[in-house]
């Protein structure tokens, strides 16, 4: 049984696992300190896709006077530790190559074929291994990370911004909800993003971008579906065309030569996209809209998260917000009248299975 100290230390990777936010996925979010009498000697955490691990880097951190103090020392990480190789090598081999005697976990790898395995390559080579009786907490954290293993889908997110009466624009006009404070805010929820996803009519109608300019962070792939290929081949969104994935039934004309060209004869459902974006490693998709969009991924139950943006405007007619009948999340202000409701998908329970 661990004690209060060491999820005081499993907590200190989360500290430090939040960094790589917006950076590491279809990777999870990993943080590790390496603790020896009481003193934090090495700590690091997986800084993008690709990139040493938090383990190796936080063993790499520890100072030339301190690296004999890690045979006697205990390495705290809030994810299983992995044992495959990738773009890395396993962190488990050079956790024994180090000779550290002891790991506290705070949760399970969530993978159906990793879970568990890993710890036991490490109790084979004579590793005490300890976990978090609160291994719940550590896969809330990593939610991304487990709708991706689990569903083998990214996790979704939908975006809307409304009107104080329920309407997100009128067909056929450009109408502004946003200010400079939340186009901000969606922007960084953009950069937190592998990908943003909008129909042929947000395109037709708004000509969007669909980039990270307002802050700091790299611009998401755009997914843009298209199912008559009625978007101009003029349209913004094809600025950087190797970073649209351009989704059609239908046989296109003129659009520039994209990232990804996804074909489907069916009709588009979002199995059918979430499907074929995972094994583009796209871990975490944004939705932004429209109206027809958006509700197509509620009714398909192909969400996990939304964000509502309720804005001062009175719009008395229009395209009607969609509605999601899904409890409460949280609520904050973004401004005195700019109202944030935060909603989980309650039908998707996922990441509070048992680690």
């Amino acid at each position: 049984m661990i004690e209060s100290k060491d999820e005081l230390y499993l907590k200190r990777c989360l500290d430090l696992a939040i960094r790589g936010k917006g950076r590491v996925s279809p990777n999870p979010m990993v943080g590790a300190c390496i603790v020896e009498s009481g003193e934090v000697i090495g700590e690091g955490f997986h800084r993008g896709f690709g990139m040493d691990h938090a383990e190796v880097e936080a063993i790499n951190n520890v100072k030339e006077t301190n690296r004999h103090r890690i045979p006697n020392s205990t390495l705290y990480v809030n994810l299983e530790p992995c044992n495959h190789h990738g773009k890395t090598p396993p962190c488990s081999l050079r956790i024994v190559k180090e000779q550290i005697p002891k790991i506290v976990v705070g949760c399970l790898d969530p993978s159906d074929a990793m879970q568990g395995k890993d710890i036991e390559t490490l109790v084979k080579a004579g590793v005490e291994v300890l976990f978090s009786e609160q291994p719940e907490h550590y896969l809330e954290f990593n939610r991304y990370f487990v709708v991706n293993k689990k569903l083998q889908r990214p996790y979704v997110i939908l975006k809307v911004a409304k009107s104080r009466d329920g309407f997100i624009g009128r067909l056929g006009e450009r109408i502004w909800l946003s200010n400079e404070l939340s186009s901000r805010l969606s922007h960084q929820w953009r950069a937190e993003c592998d990908a943003i996803l909008v129909g042929s009519t947000t395109v037709i109608n708004d000509d969007p971008q669909l980039t990270t300019r307002l802050v700091p962070g790299n611009d998401p792939i755009r997914i843009v579906i298209d199912p008559n290929g009625k978007i101009p081949p003029n349209a913004r969104v094809f600025e950087d065309p190797s970073k649209v994935i351009y989704v059609t039934n239908s046989m296109r004309s003129g659009i520039p030569d994209v990232k990804q060209d996804v074909y489907v004869e069916s009709p588009i459902e979002p199995e059918i996209i979430l499907e074929q974006l995972l094994l583009d490693d796209i871990g975490v998709l944004l939705v932004e809209g429209g109206a027809h969009t958006l509700t197509h991924f509620i009714q398909s139950g192909c969400w996990d998260e939304a964000r509502i943006i309720e804005t001062p405007a009175v719009l008395n007619s229009g395209v009607k917000a969609p509605l999601i009948n899904e409890s409460i999340y949280d609520t904050y202000m973004l401004e005195n009248d700019r109202h944030i409701t935060l909603f989980r998908n309650d039908s998707v329970t996922y990441w509070h299975a048992k680690g």
